[in-house]
C-alpha cells in the first residue's frame, strides 16, 4: 500500500519570476487534503486545485483555472513528483513560481529540510490501457 504525503513542515522560500520579472513569495504548507492546492495571496486567497486539464504550455508550463495563472511549473511539480508528495497548499503572493537558481535544486533541498511524511490516505493511480498518440504539425507524443 502506498500512502499520500505531505511536508512535515511548512517551507518558505523566494525568488523573481523568469518570465515575469516579479518577485514572489512562496511558502509550501503541509496538508491533508489529498491534493496540491495553489493559494494566490494577492487575489485574496484564490484557491485552485492542480489539474491536468487546466495545464497550458508556451515558454513554460502554466495552469489557468478561476481567471488566474499560475506560471512556471515545472520543477516544483517535478520534486513534488520525486518526493511522492500528493497533498499539500503552494500559497503564493504572483503568478510565477520563482526560477531560483534555473534548476530543481533549490526545490530539492527545501522539500529534504522540510521533511515528507505519509498519511493514512491511499494513493490513487490510473492504468494506461490502449496506446495513445497526438500529432501537432511535426511534433508527436505517444
Amino acid at each position: 500500500m502506498r500512502e499520500k504525503s505531505t511536508l512535515q513542515k511548512e517551507i518558505q522560500l523566494s525568488g523573481i519570476g523568469i518570465h515575469t520579472g516579479k518577485d514572489v513569495e512562496l511558502r509550501l504548507k503541509p496538508s491533508s487534503s489529498g491534493k496540491i492546492i495553489f493559494r494566490r495571496t494577492d487575489l485574496g486567497g484564490l484557491e485552485v486545485n492542480l489539474d491536468p486539464k487546466d495545464i497550458k504550455a508556451k515558454n513554460s508550463t502554466y495552469m489557468e483555472a478561476k481567471g488566474c495563472k499560475i506560471q512556471t511549473l515545472e520543477h516544483l511539480l517535478a520534486v513534488l513528483y520525486v518526493f511522492g508528495i500528493d497533498s499539500l497548499v503552494v500559497e503564493m503572493n504572483n503568478e510565477e513560481i520563482p526560477i531560483m537558481d534555473g534548476s530543481a535544486s533549490p526545490f530539492v533541498e527545501a522539500v529534504v529540510e522540510g521533511g515528507v511524511r505519509h498519511l493514512p490516505e491511499r494513493k490513487e493511480f490510473i492504468q494506461i490501457l490502449k496506446p495513445y498518440s497526438v500529432k501537432e504539425g511535426d511534433a508527436s507524443l505517444s
